[in-house]
Order: C-alpha cells, then sequence, then structure tokens
C-alpha cells in the first residue's frame, strides 16, 4: 500500500533521525576510547614522573655528601702534596705521592684526575678540582638527568590529562546531539522535528569540533 503524501516527510525524517542516531553513536564512541586510553597514559606517565623525582632527590642527596667529601679529600691531599716542596728523597717522593693516591682513591669517580690536573697546574688558586666540568657531570649528571626526565614526564601527563578532558567535553556534547535527536524522532509535529533535528546536526558538528581540537591541545 503506497503512503499517502503527508507520511512521505515522515518517513524521511525517521529516516533520516536513525542515520544520525548511529552517526552520533558511532562517532561518539571512538573518543571515548582515546579519552580513556589518554587517561591512562597520563597516570602512567605520573608515576613514573613521580617515581623519577624520587631518584633524582635521592642522587642529589648523595652528589651533595660526595660533594663534601670530595672537597675535604682534596684539602687533605693539598697539604699532603706540601711536603713535596724541597723533598728530593725519591722514597719519600713515592710514599707522598702514595699517601695522595690513597686520600684520592674514595672520591668520585673521575675526581682524582680532576684534582691531579690541579697539581700539574701548580694549584692555580683561581680554580679548583671540584669545579671541574667532566668531574661535576659525573658528580651531578645522573641526578640531574632524572630530574629533567621527572619534569618531561610531569609535562605530558598533564598534556594527556588535559587532552583526555577536552574529548569528556566533547562526549558531553555529543550527548546533548543525542538527547536533541532522540526528541526529535518521538516528535510528530513536522516544523517542530526538523528545527530540533537541525538543532541536533549543529551540537553535533560542535561536538567533532571540539573533539577534534583536544588532539592539538598542549602540542
Amino acid at each position: 500500500m503506497s503512503l499517502v503524501p503527508e507520511e512521505r516527510p515522515s518517513r524521511a525524517l525517521d529516516v533520516i533521525t536513525a542515520i544520525m542516531l548511529g552517526l552520533v553513536s558511532v562517532v561518539t564512541a571512538p573518543g571515548a576510547w582515546q579519552a580513556a586510553a589518554w587517561d591512562g597514559r597520563a597516570q602512567e606517565f605520573g608515576r613514573d614522573a613521580g617515581d623519577a623525582r624520587d631518584v633524582s632527590v635521592n642522587q642529589s642527596v648523595q652528589a651533595d655528601y660526595a660533594a663534601r667529601t670530595d672537597l675535604e679529600a682534596s684539602l687533605a691531599a693539598r697539604a699532603i702534596a706540601d711536603r713535596r716542596e724541597g723533598q728530593i728523597d725519591p722514597l719519600e717522593l713515592a710514599l707522598i705521592d702514595n699517601e695522595i693516591q690513597a686520600t684520592l682513591s674514595s672520591t668520585t669517580p673521575g675526581f682524582s684526575d680532576a684534582w691531579y690536573l690541579w697539581q700539574s697546574g701548580g694549584f692555580d688558586p683561581t680554580s679548583a678540582p671540584v669545579d671541574d666540568p667532566d668531574y661535576l657531570a659525573g658528580r651531578d649528571g645522573f641526578y640531574q638527568s632524572y630530574g629533567v626526565a621527572g619534569f618531561v614526564l610531569d609535562d605530558l601527563s598533564h598534556q594527556l590529562q588535559t587532552r583526555s578532558s577536552v574529548l569528556a567535553q566533547a562526549a558531553l556534547v555529543q550527548a546533548l546531539a543525542l538527547f536533541l535527536i532522540g526528541i526529535a524522532g518521538v516528535n510528530r509535529v513536522g516544523a517542530v522535528r526538523v528545527a530540533i533535528l537541525a538543532l541536533g546536526a549543529v551540537v553535533f558538528l560542535l561536538g567533532i569540533v571540539v573533539a577534534l581540537s583536544s588532539f592539538g591541545v598542549g602540542a
């Protein structure tokens, strides 16, 4: 039996409404999945950032302790080296050198090289082995690298949390679009139905724009 003319627009609107409901649902699902994935990664980065900061703090305490012990060893070795002045006995000189070596043996790796370089320069008063760049890199580089890693991971965590939050907002907009389209589906007044469908389509497009904007947040 053929449809009367009044029923044909209504049937067409039913088809459009069904298509729009399906389209909104299909578009919303990947956004929810991506938001959950980003949130999971953000939490993982947050935990890693905390671990990196803990290691950095622990190693910085050890580096500070090493700096004090290295300075003490440097001053002690310097005092021992002063005994070389005026000394011509090879055996005594060898004993003094061994004592210096023993004093520096417990210092941070690389410090003894810096100290002997300082010694070869005549103990320049404007410099000190504790200021040697290579020594400082070896002593402080480890905890500083973990500190930087913690900062980077924390920043990544905040970026992903922000992106996830934007997608959550997009999901709310899409939920509003579903609500409007659903209302249009049960409304039998043609003009009102078309108006609500149009409004639902606009809200749906707005949700897509909000969702796409999340991929540029923090980039």
